[in-house]
């Protein structure tokens, strides 16, 4: 399992097309931070957690929108609980 961040940056024209698809995604999103950039572009900072590979494909289908200019995925790879064994 990995935790992470995918960054994305789009015209605002698609937003309701991008949040159609996170919600489609609800178990693998934590949260998300809206930005407005300006009157016609957005940022967003969400906070996904899952295996890497659906993670993975979840970037690729919002990259995949018209109107998307920018979608980063980083991760960083969970190695087990271990603050709960303390």
């Amino acid at each position: 399992e990995v935790v992470g961040i995918l960054n994305i940056v789009y015209d605002d024209e698609v937003t309701d097309e991008i949040t159609k698809l996170q919600h489609e995604m609800l178990s693998s999103i934590i949260s998300t931070l809206h930005i407005h950039l300006n009157e016609r572009e957005c940022m967003e900072a969400i906070a996904v957690r899952g295996k890497k590979s659906d993670l993975v494909k979840l970037t690729s289908s919002i990259s995949q929108i018209k109107g998307v200019k920018k979608a980063k995925l980083l991760t960083y790879e969970m190695m087990g609980n271990e603050h709960n064994s303390k």
